[in-house]
């Protein structure tokens, strides 16, 4: 994946995301370059995610709608203003079972009407929604039991919510980049990313934005785990 922001004449491309593990680390990537001009690679970030523990029965009837009962468990989650980034997740490994859940996502400006505004259905639990700039407020989260494992942990699913945040002004302090401060049209260029003192046991999400003349021109995520 590449992240692709072009606003003539300025244009730079950089990785979507970039994903390593453990604790202390180091990470380079290139940046290639489509003007002259100034350069600020910002960090934003390391976040923790929230965990949080549901429950959902198996559905039956395989058929989603929007509703907290009959296989289906709602998560209602507020996310603060200023976020640059927003994404939520479930992992196999984060069921009791050989489970398939659904995630649908819905966005409740008024914190009565919902809209959908994504959703993720694979054929196992690895589900993720990402959004890029969310507005601020309540999100509904829906879990749909599909198809859970009868056999393992018993009727329905044990699973944990995965949710991550961070925002445009965002040093955590456990990450930091290195990279040119002038840049020229048509080169290729190095940014280092390095981190340190980070938990264990646990996923780390935040970004690397890529900042010129005009703004914001692209963002690269950074997924650490450990």
């Amino acid at each position: 994946m590449r992240s692709v922001v072009a606003a003539r004449p300025i244009t730079l491309t950089a990785p979507g995301e970039v994903t390593s593990f453990g604790g202390t680390g180091t990470v380079s990537f290139n940046v290639e370059f489509g003007y002259t001009g100034t350069y600020n690679p910002q960090v934003h970030g390391l976040s923790l995610p929230v965990v949080i523990d549901g429950f959902v029965d198996n559905d039956p009837s395989k058929t989603f709608t929007f509703r907290t009962v009959n296989g289906v468990t709602a998560h209602l989650i507020d996310v603060p203003a200023d976020q640059l980034y927003l994404r939520f997740a479930l992992f196999d490994a984060l069921t009791d079972g050989d489970d398939d859940l659904d995630m649908y996502v819905y966005f409740c400006p008024d914190n009565i009407n919902c809209n959908r505004i994504g959703e993720s259905g694979s054929s196992t639990s690895q589900e993720r929604y990402d959004l890029f700039q969310p507005p601020a407020g309540r999100y509904a989260v829906l879990i749909h039991g599909f198809e859970t494992d009868e056999l393992a942990g018993g009727p329905g699913a044990n699973y944990q919510l995965l949710g991550w945040s961070f925002g445009t002004l965002d040093d955590r302090g456990n990450m930091t980049v290195s990279g040119p401060s002038f840049v020229n049209t048509g080169t290729t260029e190095t940014v280092t990313v390095d981190w340190s003192n980070l938990a264990s046991n646990t996923i780390y999400l935040g970004g690397i934005s890529h900042n010129t003349p005009t703004g914001l021109s692209a963002l690269t995520l950074i997924t650490i785990g450990n």
